[in-house]
């Protein structure tokens, strides 16, 4: 089992990447609803079970080419809420 410092720390490079990889500006997270809205995304994606999925999604998907958020990413619609407005 992976201790929570390590999973933490490997969430939060996959949502930083995703972000990124998905167009999203993240002070649009860190500002919206006073941060509950990042804090929000930073949960979800660490109670996500999908890691490996998103990993490899990631590393097909490239930094310099913007994606439509993946269908398994619980994040989906925040980020795309997030690309809108």
């Amino acid at each position: 089992m992976t201790s929570f410092p390590s999973r933490l720390g490997s969430h939060a490079k996959l949502l930083g990447r995703m972000i990124r990889v998905c167009g999203v500006d993240p002070a649009q997270f860190t500002h919206e609803r006073q941060g509950l809205a990042f804090t929000t995304v930073a949960r979800t994606c660490m109670a996500c079970r999908h890691t490996e999925t998103c990993r490899a999604w990631l590393d097909r998907a490239g930094p310099e080419n913007l994606q439509e958020p993946p269908v398994f990413c619980p994040n989906a619609a925040s980020f795309r809420r997030a690309r809108a407005g």
